[in-house]
């Protein structure tokens, strides 16, 4: 067990906060969502809570749709949440096609969270931004829209 996941385990988010944010971002999100996996305990989610409270921003909410989304889709309700996330994350910045993208997600799952209508502004959005993106296409392919 790593600093990290032993900190966040016993619920010492402090300590754990200042260790999180010691690391490089990308390399902290990689070992919370390792963590998740390897233990499925909610409290990674929590901590992830923590950060939130502390700071809100759109990477954070980001990190928590894809805690909910990954490995704790499993929980009831944890679809929702994640897309709950999401679009707090969009919300937060606007002006980030890859957020956006990454909305279109949840028109794909079982649950589709996102609407049909709401995909395809989204879709249109995000290929102005990105033009090779891949979700985006595919909801303007099945939809039959140019």
């Amino acid at each position: 067990m790593n600093e990290l996941e032993s900190l966040i385990l016993c619920g010492k988010f402090q300590k754990a906060e200042k260790l999180f944010y010691e690391q490089e971002i990308e390399e902290a999100v990689g070992k919370l969502q390792e963590i998740a996996f390897d233990t499925q305990n909610i409290l990674v989610y929590t901590f992830v809570i923590h950060l939130i409270l502390q700071r809100e921003t759109s990477k954070l909410h980001l990190i928590a749709s894809e805690l909910m989304a990954l490995p704790f889709c499993f929980i009831e309700g944890g679809y929702s949440t994640a897309f709950y996330h999401a679009k707090k994350a969009v919300e937060l910045s606007p002006q980030d096609s890859g957020l956006k993208e990454f909305l279109l997600f949840f028109h794909e799952i079982p649950d589709t969270l996102l609407s049909k209508e709401e995909s395809i502004d989204i879709a249109i959005e995000v290929v102005k931004e990105i033009p090779n993106s891949k979700p985006a296409s595919k909801v303007l392919k099945r939809y039959n829209i140019k």
